[in-house]
């Protein structure tokens, strides 16, 4: 979401807020643990309800363009780490951008693996009569499996663009009647009655950056009956210690080593890669799992692991990947050699500054920080 001074604006919750001295002050928001300055007090404070960005900007009396920027510089990275949401007005400003952008939910649906995969489950799990909550239902096409798999009522939330045309799939297909598709953030609603079974495909490439933890756990809380039943079931996060194709130092005969210290003053290098790009590279360990979060769905955003090397070589990045259970007989996987080819995640690749040479039985210690002002891993020999 581009920020401009008709932005509205909100604050997420549940958020818990810890003065850490003096200038520092630690916020815990759905997407993990952010740390921010003083500054970003008054703000919390004006976002308690929906503003708009110039409104707050004229409420802080800033003196000049050099403390507007600096606030601009703040509110952008609370939007991103889930302090602050998009208003309800501000949703149709993001048509065209991320989930607003009709081609995402079109890739999702070619990704026919995932959705057949999703399908299965809500045929396997949902007994007819039931009521069923889909979370960021997009497109609608989960919603009106399950209704078609015999859900008496379904309520389908998305608080983006899609919700208007996932009311049109619902009409065009004749489930308008089973099926209502309720504009906003699950957080934020109630429901007329508890539900049966609560499904969600709000899963990233690292999957927890789209707020899948925080979205089920609320609604286990809130809005489900005793014994609901959660699609997916269990989440496993899973690491790959790797050797990826030669180096440029070696593509061009040149000692490019100094290039690293540079590369670590700036921060680990991220990127993400597809899993049939990710298999052709050197494994150099079996995968390890970093996490496996199911209900009551608690965030897991950091930890460390060891893992004992199989073949000598030099790992130079660790490639991250995903598991989802969605019934006993259905699972969905990024994992390089288990990835479907229309697999639409890529998987997060966090290269090291310093590569390390290593030998088969030895054992490495690795250490990951999910938080979105870290995402940064770590390995030790």
């Amino acid at each position: 979401m581009k920020l401009q001074d008709s932005s509205l604006l909100r604050r997420s919750s549940p958020l818990t807020v810890v003065l850490d001295g003096p200038d520092r002050v630690s916020i815990t928001s759905p997407l993990g643990v952010f740390e921010f300055g003083r500054e970003v007090m008054p703000l919390l404070a004006m976002f308690a309800g929906e503003m708009s960005m110039g409104a707050a900007m004229e409420r802080l009396q800033l003196a000049n363009s050099r403390e507007w920027e600096a606030s601009a510089e703040v509110l952008r990275q609370m939007l991103e780490s889930g302090v602050l949401l998009p208003g309800v007005g501000s949703l149709t400003e993001s048509a065209g951008v991320g989930f607003g952008d009709p081609e995402v939910h079109c890739r999702m649906l070619a990704d026919r693996t995932r959705t057949n995969a999703y399908i299965q489950a809500l045929q396997t799990l949902v007994v007819p009569g039931e009521v069923v909550l889909d979370l960021g239902t997009g497109s609608g096409v989960l919603a009106a499996a399950a209704a078609r798999a015999g859900a008496r009522k379904v309520y389908a939330v998305e608080q983006g663009p899609a919700a208007e045309w996932a009311e049109r799939v619902m009409l065009s297909n004749k489930l308008d009647s089973q099926v209502e598709v309720i504009r906003g953030w699950s957080e934020s609603l109630s429901l007329p009655e508890p539900v049966d079974v609560v499904v969600s495909e709000t899963l990233g490439n690292q999957p927890f950056e789209e707020g899948i933890l925080a979205s089920l756990a609320d609604a286990g809380r809130r809005l489900t009956r005793p014994g609901a039943r959660f699609i997916p079931s269990a989440i496993e996060l899973l690491a790959f210690l790797v050797q990826t194709p030669d180096s440029v130092q070696e593509d061009y005969g040149l000692d490019l080593s100094c290039l690293s210290e540079w590369s670590e003053q700036a921060g680990q290098r991220r990127g993400l890669a597809e899993p049939q790009q990710v298999r052709d590279w050197t494994f150099l360990a079996q995968e390890v799992a970093l996490a496996r979060v199911q209900s009551p769905w608690d965030g897991v955003w950091e930890g460390e692991t060891s893992l004992q090397i199989d073949q000598e070589g030099r790992v130079d990045a660790v490639v991250m990947a995903f598991r989802a259970e969605l019934s006993p007989e259905n699972t969905i996987s990024t994992c390089p050699f288990e990835a479907s080819r229309d697999c639409h995640w890529s998987n997060p690749v966090y290269w090291l500054a310093h590569p390390i040479e290593v030998r088969p039985g030895q054992i490495l210690r690795l250490h990951w920080d999910l938080r979105r002002n870290a995402q940064a891993v770590r390995l030790e020999g």
